[in-house]
């Protein structure tokens, strides 16, 4: 910074961003819907998180997260659907609207600290 003058600024990105899914060991990439919304600067981003509306039908997009446990009383992962959706569990799990609601996600890429950009 003091050899260019260019400002630097410093944040910090929440441990929940980027995943890797559990099953493939590859990157959670985001889908289309979330780079629409984070790219349109008049959206008010409450959440780092969202129920994709794309979620719902999931066989339609290849980047939906889903965050459960792959059997009764295991832990809480985030997987690529795709590489779970054939799982028993996961599969009875998600005839469950509520369920389906909770455990398909998407997440933003949410930085902390850019809020107060706006302020200076």
């Amino acid at each position: 910074m003091s050899e260019t003058t260019i400002p630097v600024v410093v944040a910090s990105i929440p441990n929940t961003v980027p995943l890797r899914c559990y099953e493939c060991n590859k990157w959670i990439l985001y889908c289309d819907e979330v780079i629409e919304k984070f790219s349109d600067i008049s959206q008010d981003i409450k959440e780092i998180k969202l129920f994709c509306t794309e979620c719902a039908k999931f066989e339609q997009c290849k980047h939906v997260i889903y965050n459960g446990p792959l059997e009764s009383g295991g832990r809480e992962y985030h997987y690529h659907l795709e590489c779970v959706k054939e799982k028993p569990y996961v599969k009875n799990l998600l005839n469950n609207e509520e369920e389906k609601r909770k455990r398909l996600i998407a997440y933003f890429p949410y930085v902390q600290g850019l809020d107060r950009l706006l302020e200076i």
